[in-house]
């Protein structure tokens, strides 16, 4: 299996979680007046003009340009423009991502918390009567105040250091699957009575991303609210509805679908169809014979931990019906991964091709088809909603205790569930059940779990019996996220021929 959270967090500002409660302190009142004060938070909400933050950043290896458009409603525009191009934004109601992939989606569950609270903190949005963050405690700690605060009726919770002199936020933090993901502000820039950190370091998973901001100046006039998404055609997408949409694929070892996509029309070889994988991934040997060249680098989250990778670039590629230009793979060494399926991989297949066009999956009849969205009906069954985190899958299933909740769906886990280690700790999911120790491996090595039975599970309207499924012991990663309770893998798929659509946000679970 293979996750790749971070592969979306082009959109740039992240926050470390720290998960200690702490009581709130009676200096708390007083040092978020002197932080309103400092950074002029009043200013900011009598302004009748949106802001543009304009400057350069390094981020994932590579320069470009950066913006940073926003209001004091919380609302902002943000573009990273360069060979890895990105934006995001959130136009009071609704949050949305635009990465290298082309692909543009809503931002649910973490991906909404974490780029709504970073760039209230950049911003001073976070000072706001509207605040997305509420307020937990101030301590005193050398030459800083260490405030906690937790984004309003969600998960996560945010680490901020103000300095005692300027009141001024100098770093916040969070922890994430990569690791903790630390942001040093400083240089702060005055602009019509507010100020706004001109230098921004972050450091996670063994990569450091700057950000440089130059100006801040009263931004343009727009004949559309700049803040919404489009949601349109991804560029640089073609579909032929009149090519085979069925896909030569073939069953490894393990029960993973292999595909043969063309890169740069011809075959290279065999890829895992990954619907946990975050991005297009390539195995570095078979990148070095193609000769696609090296652009950049990122944090790969697996299973067992992070690995920084470089990624690489193709002309073009194909898979049924679908097809686009200039893809982006992220290089990883796919040797032992291949040895373990006895087939030798080319790469992985996930979330770039998914975004753009309907697949059906039937790991069973060893079938794979890719069709153009606009002339795919639905033959039997019917569709559910889907959501997306980290760009991978979401739905909602039932389990034992008659409890009900969100799920990732992961075709390449070959296992039935894991349980993520946040809900095996807030469900006591352990106690009373016995267990064998074991390991789950993947990107980054292995970690520990548990195996054990629960007395029954349901989704898409199939009811499991009595299953073995696995309880996470990890710590980080994937399998320890807080925002879906677990992992769905290819035992509680194989009843179905599975239909994702994410251009219109639902899926289906279709009987065979």
């Amino acid at each position: 299996m293979l996750s790749n959270r971070n592969l979306n967090r082009i959109a740039i500002f992240a926050v470390l979680i720290s998960m200690s409660a702490v009581a709130i302190g009676s200096d708390l009142t007083a040092v978020l007046a002197n932080a309103r004060k400092a950074i002029g938070t009043e200013a900011f909400q009598r302004l009748d003009f949106m802001l543009e933050a304009k400057g350069k950043a390094n981020a994932l290896g590579v320069d470009g340009d950066y913006t940073l458009l926003f209001s004091n409603q919380g609302e902002f525009l943000e573009r990273f423009s360069s060979v890895l191009a990105s934006s995001s934004g959130f136009d009071g109601k609704t949050a949305w991502s635009t990465d290298w992939s082309g692909a543009t989606r809503i931002l649910e569950l973490e991906d909404l918390e974490v780029q709504r609270t970073v760039v209230a903190i950049i911003t001073g949005h976070w000072l706001a009567d509207k605040s997305p963050l509420e307020f937990q405690s101030a301590e005193d700690s050398d030459n800083h105040i260490v405030l906690k605060a937790r984004f309003r009726d969600g998960e996560l919770a945010a680490t901020i250091l103000i300095d005692k002199a300027s009141h001024l936020v100098t770093e916040f933090s969070r922890k994430s699957s990569a690791g903790d993901d630390v942001w040093k502000l400083s240089e702060y820039i005055d602009a019509f009575g507010i100020k706004v950190p001109g230098k921004i370091i972050n450091s996670q998973g063994g990569q450091t991303n700057t950000f440089s901001l130059t100006a801040i100046d009263r931004a343009p006039i727009f004949v559309r609210n700049p803040f919404e998404m489009i949601d349109g055609p991804i560029p640089q997408t073609q579909y032929d509805s009149n090519a085979a949409a069925t896909v030569e694929s073939r069953r490894a070892i393990s029960g993973h679908l292999l595909i043969k996509p063309k890169i740069n029309g011809k075959d290279i070889g065999w890829f895992i169809l990954d619907s946990g994988a975050g991005a297009l991934c390539i195995d570095s040997g078979i990148a070095d014979r193609e000769g696609l060249n090296k652009v950049g680098a990122i944090p790969v989250v697996g299973v067992g931990g992070v690995v920084l990778s470089s990624m690489r670039t193709a002309n073009s590629i194909q898979v049924g019906q679908v097809s686009w230009t200039n893809p982006i793979f992220v290089e990883i060494d796919l040797a032992q991964i291949g040895q373990m399926l006895s087939v030798e991989l080319a790469g992985i297949v996930g979330y770039d091709l998914m975004a753009r066009g309907i697949v059906e999956m039937d790991t069973q009849q060893n079938f794979v088809a890719v069709h153009d969205p606009k002339s795919y009906t639905l033959s039997s069954g019917q569709w559910t909603t889907l959501h997306l985190d980290g760009k991978h899958p979401v739905v909602e299933a039932r389990f034992e205790g008659d409890r009900k909740g969100l799920f990732r769906l992961d075709t390449g886990a070959n296992n039935t569930l894991t349980f993520h280690t946040a809900w095996v700790e807030r469900y006591d999911l352990l106690k009373d059940r016995q267990t064998v120790a074991t390991a789950l491996g993947g990107v980054g090595g292995m970690t520990p779990a548990r195996q054990g039975r629960i007395e029954w599970f349901e989704l898409g309207g199939e009811r499991f019996e009595n299953p073995s499924v696995t309880f996470s012991q990890s710590k980080v990663g994937p399998l320890s996220d807080a925002y879906t309770i677990g992992n769905i893998g290819q035992g509680f798929l194989r009843p179905f021929k599975l239909v994702f659509d994410y251009p219109n946000r639902r899926m289906a679970f279709v009987k065979r």
